[in-house]
């Protein structure tokens, strides 16, 4: 028998669903002809893996999210913004 993929939770993600995660992005850190001055980009960590806020906006919408900000680090995807988190809907 075949193992089958487990389903996606941004697709099987519910109408008014809202994800929240926490990632920093590259957006004040990286500059043409310059090292990426960002903490976790290091060798010793073994992955990598660095956002801007519009690649952030982008997966986002591509699976029908609105993308928006807590702070620095802590983001959230949701379909339809609840009215607390109207302001911070980039």
């Amino acid at each position: 028998m075949a193992a089958t993929a487990p389903a996606c939770p941004v697709r099987s993600a519910e109408d008014d669903a809202s994800i929240v995660f926490s990632t920093l992005t590259h957006d004040q850190h990286v500059r043409v002809n310059q090292r990426i001055s960002l903490w976790c980009v290091a060798p010793r960590n073994g992955h990598l893996g660095v956002f801007s806020r519009y690649s952030l906006s982008r997966l986002g919408e591509r699976h029908g999210f609105r993308y928006g900000g807590f702070s620095d680090c802590q983001r959230f995807y949701c379909r339809d913004a609840p009215d607390w988190a109207r302001h911070l809907i980039q």
